[in-house]
């Protein structure tokens, strides 16, 4: 999930996995039309951005199914137009469930390159 549709669309691009803005992927999902898998994985991009009433209704979904989020971000970046706060305050408060990276790295090659390449 993206906040954006533009940047879901754009991560769906680039790594060839279903993605969709945020507000979307909420909407589909209260009307039975996304179904998270048992035990999958949901992934948002600029978790910054997501505002706690987003955040606490996407994990009701993902409690009733097992499945696991997975955050990325930048907790000094530019924050939620509407409550939120969350991503920041997980990042403050559990240290033991996050991964900082230190070094930014960006996929050079696009997706068909990838497959082109990895094609026996």
């Amino acid at each position: 999930m993206a906040l954006a549709a533009a940047a879901a669309e754009n991560l769906e691009d680039s790594t060839g996995i279903p993605a969709h803005s945020f507000a979307m992927a909420l909407s589909r999902l209260e009307a039975g039309t996304l179904v998270i898998e048992p035990g999958g994985t949901v992934l948002i991009d600029e978790s910054s951005q997501a505002s706690t009433d987003q955040l606490f209704r996407l994990i009701h979904h993902l409690e009733r199914v097992n499945a696991r989020l997975v955050m990325l971000g930048d907790p000094r970046q530019k924050q939620s137009v509407e409550a939120g706060g969350m991503f920041a305050t997980i990042v403050d408060t559990l240290p033991e469930v996050v991964v900082r990276l230190h070094e930014t790295r960006r996929q050079k090659e696009s997706r068909r390159a990838c497959r082109a390449r990895l094609s026996p």
